[in-house]
């Protein structure tokens, strides 16, 4: 009994001071106002047209028959120079029309580029690192085919790398498209929020990971070539940025618009793969780990992550059901009252919108994909199989 009491005590307030840690020293960090005012007055900044640097933009294909022409008009539509722009597509070996749709889509609306195609599927890290190379402007923005990016964001993320000389790349920050009807939507709508917080607050301090390669600016010479079967390409593309002497930022004053997964198995998979490769790209990169050289994100950003992407998920998962045995064991009654009350607040952020219990039922679903993704890290994946993610 006593050391059932001890074992959940333990687990619970190691966890809890991990993100009361977190709390204080990232998030309550007195540098995310500045920082975001900083990024404001550059973007409102005016460019003469004729001084902005050309671009790549860089979109890995699978099977995107359905999105790869509304992609094209969509970067058609950028407040950019189209002479300024280049667009390559990397597909991975696509057995549908994707490619066929992108050359007429190059033609229709007069932008420039090339498909390059990876003759057996290899993965994204693969394309990149295949692709990179081969790009002549020093300005690549990644993106993947379902994203939908606003006309100004280039141009904002421009003015930002131009000013920022320390910074290698800047993520912009992720808005999730779902209609709030469905459980996977709505945990993914409040984990979305959630994150973007985090990364705005890390970026203050000094730099974030992963920001996401949907919507994500970096200079080709802060670019190293990343692990090809080991490892999210973000996460490897951050962090290998970050060790190549760059800040790595997301700016949310930047934005871009991402499908989510309406069916809770969709997600499942989704977050699952999500977690289990950003967990291999966090465990690629260790000697970041309180290394001064990198210093509040060596010192401290990263190492708490690491515990709330490796020890926490764990310790909140044993801590739970350990917690209400104990209960059950010595209080029937007040078992029985706290597993109601657990109940209700998980069906009230399944079935409302209410923020607050939309973030607790997020939170506990996102613990458990990081679970699982623990113990599937050891695993190289350099492919698999799409998600379709659903609009209704």
């Amino acid at each position: 009994m006593i050391f059932l009491f001890v074992s959940t005590l333990l687990l619970s307030v190691t966890s809890l001071l991990i993100y009361l840690l977190y709390f204080l020293i990232v998030l309550r960090t007195k540098k995310k106002e500045q920082y975001i005012n900083k990024l404001q007055s550059i973007i409102n900044n005016t460019i003469d047209p004729k001084e902005l640097p050309n671009v790549t933009v860089m979109i890995p294909t699978y099977n995107e028959t359905e999105t790869i022409y509304a992609k094209m008009k969509n970067i058609s539509e950028f407040d950019y120079p189209l002479d300024k722009l280049e667009v390559i597509i990397v597909d991975d070996s696509s057995v549908d029309n994707t490619r066929e749709i992108a050359n007429s889509a190059f033609r229709d609306f007069n932008i420039k580029g090339r498909i390059i195609m990876n003759e057996v599927r290899s993965g994204v890290n693969v394309s990149y690192n295949r692709a990179i190379p081969q790009v002549n402007s020093e300005y690549i923005l990644t993106s993947d085919a379902d994203a939908l990016i606003p006309p100004d964001s280039l141009l904002k993320a421009v003015k930002v790398l131009l000013e920022l000389k320390e910074v290698g790349a800047v993520a912009a920050k992720m808005i999730p498209l779902g209609n709030k009807t469905t459980v996977a939507s709505r945990t993914a709508i409040a984990y979305a929020n959630s994150y973007n917080v985090m990364l705005t607050a890390e970026s203050a301090l000094f730099s974030t990971f992963p920001g996401s390669t949907s919507c994500l600016l970096m200079r080709k010479s802060a670019f190293s070539p990343i692990s090809n079967t080991y490892g999210s390409s973000d996460g490897n593309i951050s962090l290998s940025i970050i060790k190549n002497g760059f800040k790595f930022i997301m700016a949310p004053c930047i934005v871009y618009y991402e499908p989510i997964s309406q069916r809770l198995l969709e997600q499942r998979r989704q977050k699952i793969r999500r977690a289990t490769r950003l967990l291999q790209a966090t465990l690629l990169n260790l000697n970041i780990l309180f290394n001064r050289k990198y210093a509040e994100f060596g010192e401290t950003i990263f190492p708490l992550r690491l515990l709330m992407m490796t020890l926490c998920p764990v310790l909140i998962l044993l801590s739970i059901p350990l917690f209400f045995i104990f209960m059950f064991i010595n209080s029937l009654p007040l078992f029985a009252i706290l597993s109601a009350c657990a109940v209700l607040v998980l069906a009230a952020g399944a079935k409302t919108n209410i923020k607050a219990f939309n973030l607790i039922l997020s939170f506990l679903i996102h613990q458990a994909y990081l679970f699982l993704g623990v113990f599937l890290s050891f695993r190289k994946m350099s492919v698999w199989k799409k998600i379709e993610r659903t609009s209704r």
